[in-house]
């Protein structure tokens, strides 16, 4: 019963994409599937969750985006007068993908799993310089990026540099230090801001996989 739904969907979706002619191309902050949240004059950051069964619009990146797979999923990716490709996008994955305004990556994709996908994307809408990076818990430097993933204990506090957070797990079980202040992550994503001065992650009872992306 499990395989005929799984392919069910596929079908559908594949159906549903080969279907639907390319129209309106919209940048991917305007696409309804991918959410901005929040947003300074370098990064811009989407909350991307798909239903299975649901497919995005068409969209364009015009910068290079760096992403954090929370909840993975199988997926149909399409790219206009391209068949398309099925991928698994596994849960933790971390990647980036390019575009700029002259020539834009463009794309939409279809959820054919059987669980939601959730991923955050974290947008560079100008470019930045490579910094030095501590080759500890350094993951990859592309595109402009960095990205760090530390792994806290339970009862115990660590060392961040300055970046978006994205927290993997309940984020109410940790707390980030700034200027001697403690505060709760209420929502898996946070930015430390470099003015506040050093940071700290503080976890309670449980263990948490953290990313800061820069």
């Amino acid at each position: 019963m499990t395989f005929l739904i799984n392919r069910t969907l596929l079908l559908v979706a594949i159906s549903f994409l080969i279907a639907i002619p390319v129209t309106a191309q919209m940048p991917v902050h305007e696409e309804p599937y991918h959410q901005p949240v929040w947003q300074n004059e370098v990064f811009r950051l989407l909350e991307v969750f798909v239903p299975p069964g649901d497919t995005t619009a068409f969209h364009r990146h015009e910068h290079p985006i760096c992403y954090i797979v929370l909840k993975g999923s199988k997926l149909f990716l399409q790219q206009p007068t391209q068949n398309g490709r099925t991928v698994t996008l596994p849960t933790g994955y971390a990647g980036t993908q390019g575009g700029s305004i002259d020539t834009p990556f463009i794309h939409r994709f279809a959820n054919v799993g059987t669980q939601e996908v959730q991923i955050y994307a974290l947008e560079r809408l100008i470019p930045g310089t490579k910094p030095t990076a501590d080759s500890a818990n350094l993951v990859f430097q592309q595109r402009g990026f960095t990205l760090y993933k530390f792994s806290v204990q339970p009862k115990s506090t660590i060392d961040v540099p300055y970046g978006m957070l994205i927290v993997a797990g309940p984020p109410g079980n940790v707390f980030i230090k700034q200027q001697r202040r403690r505060k709760r992550l209420k929502r898996v994503w946070f930015p430390v801001n470099p003015q506040n001065g050093p940071a700290q992650l503080v976890s309670k009872k449980k263990s948490a996989v953290v990313y800061v992306i820069r």
